[in-house]
């Protein structure tokens, strides 16, 4: 990061030219964007990097290009193939990171259920962003309690969207029909039957 930031600054200070405003300003519009919405939301965007870094990584090679033509040429040629070597060098550990990344998460649940035998049905999500399991899960995720049945209730840490109380009940009055598994952040009760909602409301774990 400190290789990049200077050589945005080198990209910036050192003989800007159209190129280098062509980038930025999308840059900085990005990131404004990202800041005014986190804010507004109260939520933190763990992805937003991506939509900026093609930028500063452009706006990097720009600058270290201006900086190989400055004078003494040998001198900051030099300076900037060590700059080169120093960026590839520290993008090692992220490299071996992304190379043992595993299924994490919601990610997770559907292998679970298939693991235990159940290949269809709705699961119950709880404290949970929704697009949070969207993507994993479709049509299958549903956040109603009028929606049972349910194979699974799974529950978050989101307390924005807290359990409705039937789901509390149940997991409170049934905690020896449901089989824990944590999944990281979220946990997934598993019932030993059919999560169904009776005539007054409440749900049940029926075999």
């Amino acid at each position: 990061m400190v290789v990049l930031a200077v050589a945005v600054l080198l990209a910036v200070v050192v003989r800007p030219g159209r190129l280098v405003l062509f980038l930025l300003a999308p840059l900085v519009l990005l990131v404004l964007l990202v800041a005014v919405y986190s804010l507004a939301a109260e939520i933190a965007l763990p992805t937003s990097y991506a939509a900026w870094m093609p930028f500063i990584v452009m706006l990097a090679a720009v600058g270290l290009g201006q900086l190989s033509r400055l004078l003494p040429r040998w001198l900051t040629s030099s300076v900037a193939v060590v700059l080169v070597v120093v960026a590839l060098a520290g993008s090692i550990p992220t490299a071996r990171t992304i190379g043992e990344v595993r299924a994490t998460g919601v990610a997770q649940l559907l292998p679970l259920l298939r693991h235990e035998g159940i290949r269809d049905g709705q699961v119950f999500f709880g404290a949970i962003t929704p697009s949070d399991h969207d993507q994993y899960v479709g049509d299958r995720g549903v956040r109603d309690v009028v929606d049972a049945p349910f194979v699974a209730i799974v529950v978050g840490r989101d307390r924005r969207f807290p359990l409705p109380p039937e789901v509390q009940e149940l997991l409170t009055s049934e905690r020896s029909s449901f089989e824990r598994v944590r999944l990281d952040r979220i946990v997934a009760w598993i019932p030993d039957g059919e999560i169904l909602r009776t005539s007054d409301g409440r749900l049940t774990v029926r075999r």
